[in-house]
């Protein structure tokens, strides 16, 4: 039977863009002297910068960009056939913290290794609201066991970065966002 998993909440798109220290130290004169915020500097077309940082961190290419889900109360994942829903939980209960045996599949990814003195990594990012991802696969009956869900911690919360069937990737097909807000962060 075919089955299908939509994630609805928040949840954002970013790409980590690493640059040489003393290129920084360059790009941070020119936005103090011109009283920029890194947002700016990323994100407003209509500034003429000498930098083109958006275009050149690969953020505007789909297969560098990655996607994370917020994990919290109001995040919700629902798994359906047809039109028929067959289970919804809210994403925070995939960290397992009330019970006894886990429930799902859960994976914690380390966090990224230290950058070298000589880099800088920046964490280009889009806040985006509503159905954010829609994927599809097919099983004689859905269990929780067929999935595992890859967590990574960030900025003091939990994030869904990969979300597995039968340890086969899901590839999102669909979704249908609002976008909330950009934000540039030093990682």
């Amino acid at each position: 039977m075919d089955y299908i998993l939509n994630l609805h909440g928040v949840g954002m798109r970013y790409v980590d863009y690493e640059l040489d220290r003393s290129y920084v130290q360059e790009i941070d004169a020119f936005r103090q002297e011109n009283h920029l915020s890194w947002e700016t500097l990323f994100f407003d077309f209509n500034y003429q910068n000498p930098f083109q940082l958006l275009e050149k961190s690969g953020f505007q290419d789909l297969e560098k960009v990655q996607f994370a889900y917020v994990i919290n109360a109001e995040n919700r994942l629902q798994i359906k056939h047809k039109k028929t829903t067959i289970a919804r939980i809210t994403t925070d209960q995939l960290l397992q913290q009330n019970t006894l045996f886990p429930m799902y599949r859960v994976q914690i990814a380390n966090e990224k290794a230290p950058l070298t003195e000589e880099k800088v990594c920046f964490r280009i990012l889009q806040q985006e609201v509503g159905q954010l991802a829609k994927f599809s696969f097919s099983a004689e009956k859905f269990h929780w066991e067929l999935l595992s869900f890859t967590l990574q911690p960030f900025n003091h919360s939990f994030y869904i970065t990969d979300i597995y069937f039968q340890n086969e990737k899901l590839i999102s097909q669909l979704s249908d966002t609002v976008v909330q807000g950009n934000a540039v962060l030093l990682v």
